[in-house]
């Protein structure tokens, strides 16, 4: 396949979209498959090869709506004529501006089909600031804006982006564009290299171990006054120290707002370091922490090298962002330089968090894997180029109404974990019978058979139950985190061994089809699990044990999971192997299905019964023929 991929703004200006575009663009290429570029020539950067790829550099002008956009024009025929030699498969949009309006002309002049990826939240109004500095202004401009962005997204066969966030908002201005997560990616091997702690302070005498560390633009937009503000509330005599590497229109500024401070060496500016240099120099690798302030985020790249550098990091706790931070690092609120310097302390002086943290920024990094992100994008461009629909819930040519008319029903399955996709119920058993056999309990497999699909709380419960005794809440939410504590070590062991039989093929084959999938589990480790078998992208919308103040069988679970996939719970299918998972899913309205064995299931009543994926005729579920409850 031949892929064209075109940039608004590209090197010298190094940011996240050019780092992700470029290490998708080499896993695409390490896979057999070619790309060339397209960029705007600033007359700075005019490499022909990046990384062995090409780059086509078009004619432009400057801009003033934000820094580095450039002005292209839209008919352009030197675009067309690239296009004609090249004979693209597809082209991939990064941002809207003039000269992907060039190279989607071209595109469908020719019967190119085009996917677009929502990189930047371009609607924010730090970002809108830039073009009309008056925020009075502001309103009016994304109005405009939105319906300039629209001209583009009606031209697009697919829509991606690389947070829920993202694709949530895309979707709702945009209804019907049906946007697909797929996360960014990089490549794992290039975080190995880096610069021993002696070698750092040979370079840098005053790096310590109170230092954190802030990688991006010096943009009005990153809220790096924040982080200033919050230095300034730190005494001089703990320590700490803010470094801050990156450059840009508003960097003066704050220079100057951190001399105002008189926060003198505890805030460092670096300026910009080239992308390679900054990654072996070890700066980030021996940093306390990461820290941003910054609001405007979809799925920032610094965060992820900062997770694949295995670093704590300290964000405001808004969407998007926060997608990225769960047990490897701390939310604060959004724009709070008080609770920022708080995190901040607590993150230099609290080890045993530090150290929790650190070791589950190595589960969360599997989930980047370029070469996994570069293979759901080749699924989407097979998809494209082969002519497919995403947009209708089921093709055409597989629609037949039937008596209960669940075709038409049926926009998306939401999956229990445990038991349907991966096996994780020995984990469980062994880590409930460790913590058993320290309190003296009797634990027994039938017994683990009863936790299925239950919280954790309500888990310990049924044992201590089962065992004629009670403790305090105190006591037994200690006793529940340290069963959930020899449980996470486990999970550190778990591979594609743990796959149900059948569920991938499965998930995929539907996915072709256009029916979405959600997963619902209530375990709150489940993303964990995902991203360790590097997975979580199969689901566009995730909702765990983190997310519900009920278990099953009440419907919260799967209630909240159509409601982040936009869809009424007539439209969802559930997968299940507890009754109480059936039992949820007929609360909340959904079509439900009972897998593996029937014994027991059946009492809940589910609309369908099957023992395993290998029993299961997909054309025949797709139309709906399985079912045997009525509307």
């Amino acid at each position: 396949m031949k892929i064209a991929i075109a940039f608004e703004i590209f090197y010298p200006v190094v940011n996240g979209i050019i780092t992700s575009g470029r290490n998708l663009a080499e896993n695409l290429v390490a896979q057999g498959h070619e790309v060339v570029f397209f960029a705007p020539d600033t007359g700075e950067f005019r490499e022909p090869f990046i990384s062995g790829i090409p780059v086509y550099y078009i004619s432009s002008i400057r801009s003033n709506t934000y820094p580095g956009m450039r002005y292209v024009l839209p008919w352009n025929r030197r675009v067309l004529r690239i296009f004609e030699r090249e004979r693209f498969d597809v082209l991939h949009m990064t941002g809207p501006w003039f000269l992907t309006m060039a190279c989607i002309n071209a595109a469908r002049r020719l019967g190119v089909p085009v996917i677009h990826t929502f990189h930047t939240m371009v609607h924010e109004s730090d970002y809108l600031l830039y073009m009309v500095r008056l925020r009075l202004l502001v309103p009016a401009i994304r109005e405009i804006g939105w319906i300039f962005y629209g001209w583009f997204l009606r031209r697009c066969k697919a829509n991606t982006a690389p947070s829920r966030m993202a694709c949530a908002t895309l979707d709702r201005v945009f209804p019907g564009s049906d946007t697909r997560f797929i996360s960014n990616g990089v490549d794992l091997e290039r975080f190995e290299r880096f610069a021993s702690r002696g070698e750092l302070q040979e370079r840098y005498p005053w790096f310590s171990d109170h230092t954190v560390i802030y990688v991006g633009r010096m943009g009005q937009e990153k809220s790096v006054e924040d982080l200033l503000e919050a230095m300034a509330l730190l005494p001089e005599e703990e320590g700490i120290q803010l470094v801050l590497v990156g450059e840009g229109p508003s960097e003066e500024r704050f220079r100057r707002l951190a001399r105002s401070r008189h926060l003198g060496n505890r805030a460092r500016f670096l300026g910009r370091i080239p992308h390679e240099e900054l990654l072996s120099s070890g700066l980030i690798h021996h940093a306390r922490a990461f820290v941003t302030a910054s609001t405007t985020e979809n799925q920032p790249m610094t965060v992820i090298e900062a997770i694949c550098c295995g670093i704590p990091a300290i964000v405001p706790d808004v969407a998007g962002i926060r997608e990225l931070v769960d047990e490897n690092g701390l939310l604060v609120a959004p724009h709070d330089p008080s609770a920022l310097a708080g995190a901040i302390r607590t993150i230099c002086t609290d080890e045993e968090l530090h150290r929790r943290c650190s070791v589950a920024t190595e589960r969360q990094r599997r989930r980047f894997d370029g070469a996994r992100v570069a293979k759901h994008f080749l699924e989407l461009y097979r998809e494209v180029v082969d002519g497919r629909d995403r947009s209708s819930a089921v093709p055409a040519h597989l629609a037949s109404p039937g008596p209960a008319n669940y075709t038409d029903r049926m926009k998306a399955v939401i999956f229990d974990l445990d038991g349907v996709v991966v096996y994780t119920d020995a984990y469980h058993y062994r880590g409930w019978k460790r913590l058993a056999e320290e309190e003296g309990w009797q634990f027994e497999e039938s017994l683990n058979d009863q936790l299925r699909g239950v919280s954790r709380m309500a888990s310990l419960q049924i044992i201590l139950d089962h065992n004629g005794i009670d403790y305090p809440d105190e006591k037994k939410r200690e006793m529940a985190d340290r069963k959930n504590e020899y449980y996470r070590e486990m999970l550190q062991d778990v591979d594609e061994t743990a796959l149900v039989a059948g569920a991938l093929e499965f998930i995929r084959e539907i996915r072709s089809r256009g029916i979405r999938t959600g997963l619902g589990s209530s375990s709150k480790n489940a993303l964990t699990v995902l991203d360790s078998l590097g997975i979580t992208d199969l689901f566009e919308a995730i909702v765990t044990g983190v997310d519900i103040t009920r278990s099953k069988p009440d419907p919260e679970i799967f209630l909240l999971g159509a409601e982040r996939l936009r869809l009424e719970p007539r439209e969802c299918v559930v997968f299940e192997d507890a009754v109480s998972g059936v039992e949820a899913a007929n609360a909340a309205g959904m079509i439900s299905v009972g897998f593996g064995p029937t014994e027991g299931l059946a009492e809940a009543n589910p609309d369908l019964l099957i023992p395993d994926y290998a029993s299961l005729d997909v054309d025949a579920f797709v139309r709906g023929e399985l079912f045997r409850r009525g509307d």
